[in-house]
């Protein structure tokens, strides 16, 4: 990560880039988007600590009411979250108890990855 230091303010500047938070808010765009755009961002988000819509003043509705695609994915996403949230909670109280990591890396279970 590339970090800037400004003087001026004595705070440090992250690219643009970088400062989307990985927790949300999610789906705020400048300006309008398309279905298929706002339709991936939906299925993304809804694995995200935080699921919420939000619009910027002047531009077209982006909810997934707006159109039938993104409704129905919509739906299909948060019944995968909410059919999750059970194993995502044990996942973390072992974690916090155990002190190990929620989500074990990815070759513990592929024995074809090479560990590099």
């Amino acid at each position: 990560m590339s970090v800037k230091y400004d003087p001026h303010t004595h705070v440090k500047q992250r690219p643009a880039a970088e400062k989307q938070s990985e927790t949300g808010p999610w789906k705020e765009f400048n300006g309008n988007t398309g279905e298929e755009l706002c339709n991936r961002w939906i299925q993304l988000a809804a694995f995200m600590p935080f699921f919420s819509q939000s619009d910027i003043e002047g531009a077209i509705s982006q909810g997934p009411h707006r159109w039938d695609n993104v409704a129905s994915a919509s739906r299909t996403s948060i019944a995968a979250r909410y059919s999750l949230l059970r194993n995502r909670y044990i996942l973390s109280v072992n974690a916090s108890l155990y002190d190990t990591s929620p989500v074990p890396p990815i070759p513990l279970y592929s024995p074809t990855m090479n560990n590099r």
